[in-house]
């Protein structure tokens, strides 16, 4: 099979500062993503055996919205909502013998996050995140009786800590 790559990524996006500490982003874009080197190994070692169909390039249509809060000058707080509706999903698997990848038709990911950051003491900063995810997939090879109609592997809820210093 031939890898498609042609596409044209378009974005736009506006920022608006509501008062001295409160910033709104809103973003709405197309982007492409090709198939990286392992994409294309794991793809053609599943060619044949599993799948058929050639690997195409991933299509995002997305739509953001943020709202930032800056408590101090080394403290802020986020709020970002999101939807992404994408053509052709690139999805990596393992198989028994090795691993995969293929193209899912369509996939649509909701969600909304949390984080922020704050500078405790001139050498450490604490920062965080919390997301909230669902999804909805349509054309899996993988699972042609539909027994599932989301992402496989991707959790409803995601967060990360963590503690930046600097050593002198």
């Amino acid at each position: 099979g031939k890898l498609e790559d042609d596409g044209l990524s378009l974005s736009l996006t506006g920022t608006y500062r509501l008062a001295k500490d409160d910033i709104i982003t809103a973003a709405i874009y197309r982007k492409y993503l090709t198939p990286s080197a392992p994409d294309a190994a794991w793809w053609s070692d599943g060619y044949e055996k599993y799948y058929t169909k050639a690997l195409s390039v991933e299509k995002n249509d997305a739509l953001e919205l943020t709202y930032r809060h800056e408590f101090t000058t080394k403290a802020f707080g986020r709020l970002s909502l999101y939807h992404y509706r994408i053509d052709d999903y690139i999805k990596r698997f393992s198989m028994t013998d090795g691993r995969g990848c293929y193209n899912i038709d369509k996939v649509q990911m909701t969600g909304a996050s949390v984080d922020g950051s704050a500078e405790i003491i001139s050498w450490m900063t604490l920062r965080g995140n919390i997301t909230y995810q669902k999804s909805k997939k349509e054309g899996d090879i993988f699972d042609t009786t539909n027994l599932t109609d989301e992402l496989e592997y991707m959790p409803e809820w995601k967060c990360n800590f963590g503690v930046d210093v600097k050593l002198p």
